[in-house]
């Protein structure tokens, strides 16, 4: 395990400040990464709720409407999604790795040349950047997917309206019959 406070120690004042502003960056990006996940596991419940509504939906009216089949092709292009967030996601980790990796390489050369640890923290911060790209490709593909659930809350509203008054005509049938 890497210790920050100790290498702080050994730096000058001019690279405590490099390596704080990108330490700051890092926890930012890293805030940014947990918001995602969560972001994610939201999206993942959202899917399996739908998909539990969708199977009453498609028992009350087994064949009389599309409704139930456009919903579960709204829920597959959500589905398709999830591969563009899990590979932004790995490639997040396996960035990160790449600048834990020279964040260890700065710890292990800080007494090299000043030119050196100013490389090291410029290759960091390229690595955080590229981190930010793909949390932000991620949470593009979770915004995108935000469509198809509002497509789907008015696929299931509408159904839910065309079932009751499908049940109300057939209650009204039932008295008219009765009442003759």
């Amino acid at each position: 395990m890497l210790n920050i406070q100790f290498l702080k120690q050994q730096l000058d004042p001019d690279q405590n400040k490099l390596l704080d502003e990108v330490l700051d960056i890092r926890e930012l990006t890293f805030q940014r990464f947990k918001n995602l996940k969560s972001k994610y596991s939201g999206l993942k419940n959202n899917i399996k709720r739908i998909e539990k509504k969708l199977l009453v939906v498609m028992q009350q009216s087994p064949e009389e409407t599309f409704v139930p089949w456009w919903v579960q092709k709204e829920v597959e292009s959500i589905e398709k999604k999830y591969t563009g967030i899990d590979k932004a996601i790995e490639k997040y980790k396996s960035t990160l790795q790449l600048f834990n990796n020279e964040l260890e390489s700065v710890y292990s050369h800080e007494r090299n040349s000043p030119e050196r640890f100013k490389d090291g923290i410029r290759r960091m911060r390229s690595w955080l950047a590229s981190c930010g790209t793909f949390i932000f490709s991620a949470e593009n593909d979770i915004r995108i997917t935000k469509r198809y659930f509002k497509n789907i809350r008015s696929a299931f509203e509408s159904h839910a309206r065309s079932f009751t008054q499908k049940k109300e005509i057939a209650r009204r049938k039932a008295a008219e019959a009765g009442g003759q």
